[in-house]
């Protein structure tokens, strides 16, 4: 059997597998196929969205089910938006969620900064023109919107479940919070928008 993280490998052995039997082999991507690819500079403005220029733009690319914590993403936007009007958030994706999430988004009155492009056919189009890339799940394996976002040199903020841990650390390769905690990752959020030199290192 393989897992693709040690995390996954040991929930395996919990469930009864064999440890003997079982190897590890991380998730990996082409990273010649994913620089090569065609990318829209204008896949924003193609959307019929305009943005601010200056603007910092946070995003998600996730399938909008509960397991992904998309909802924990337009809260912490909420909260970083109280503070600072120059920053924009995008979620790309599609899923059983979505109304719910349309709906957060209108409660909390966010709707001009918050922005949900539902499906998208082009996803590195999506992770290139967003400054700081997320993952909020409260649960995953070995995600590879991780290394999708580190070939295009994006900062990741991502929630220290399953494998991401084997992927991130905290503080030299990305930041991490722990799943669900709204003010958490809202402060990572904030964080990375204050402190530029941070934002390149990482």
């Amino acid at each position: 059997y393989i897992g693709v993280s040690e995390s996954f490998r040991n929930m395996l052995i919990e469930r009864g597998f064999n440890p003997d039997r079982i190897m590890t082999v991380y998730n990996g991507i082409n990273v010649k196929e994913v620089e090569s690819a065609n990318i829209d500079k204008d896949f924003l403005k193609n959307q019929g969205i305009n943005t601010n220029e200056k603007a910092i733009k946070i995003g998600i690319l996730a399938r909008l089910y509960p397991v992904k914590g998309v909802e924990v993403f337009i809260k912490a936007a909420y909260k970083v938006l109280c503070s600072r009007q120059d920053v924009e958030f995008f979620i790309a994706g599609d899923g059983e969620e979505r109304e719910n999430l349309e709906n957060l988004i209108k409660e909390l009155d966010v709707e001009d900064k918050v922005h949900l492009l539902g499906y998208i056919r082009h996803p590195y189009s999506f992770i290139n023109e967003i400054d700081i890339n997320t993952n909020t799940s409260y649960s995953e394996s070995f995600p590879y919107v991780i290394l999708e976002g580190g070939v295009f040199r994006k900062p990741i903020i991502a929630s220290n479940v399953g494998g991401i841990k084997d992927l991130v650390t905290h503080g030299e390769t990305g930041l991490m919070f722990e799943a669900g905690d709204i003010y958490s990752l809202a402060n990572n959020i904030l964080r990375l928008i204050e402190d530029e030199d941070l934002r390149q290192t990482l």
